[in-house]
């Protein structure tokens, strides 16, 4: 079965649809460690998709983000391969 999800302006994944920037800062934020790496060596304007198998997105325990009154719950169930379209915007200046 195929779910489309999005992330949140906190980067949680949810039921939103347009998909909303969020802040991502390398060994600081964590949203799946698949994910995570590949965002890590991106650059400004680069678009990915990107493929994380379970063992490396939410593996044996899926994920159950908060749920939102009178909105769906929403679920990443165990042992899922995760798709994802990626775009990193900017990167602030260090």
């Amino acid at each position: 079965e195929i779910r489309t999800f999005a992330s949140k302006e906190d980067g949680v994944p949810g039921l939103v649809d347009p998909p909303l920037p969020f802040p991502f800062e390398p060994g600081v934020t964590s949203l799946s460690p698949g994910l995570d790496q590949v965002l890590a060596e991106m650059t400004p304007g680069e678009r990915r998709v990107v493929v994380v198998p379970a063992a490396f997105g939410y593996g044996r325990n899926g994920t159950y983000p908060r749920e939102t009154p009178g909105q769906p719950r929403f679920v990443i169930g165990p042992n899922t391969l995760l798709v994802y379209e990626v775009e990193v915007l900017s990167i602030p200046p260090s």
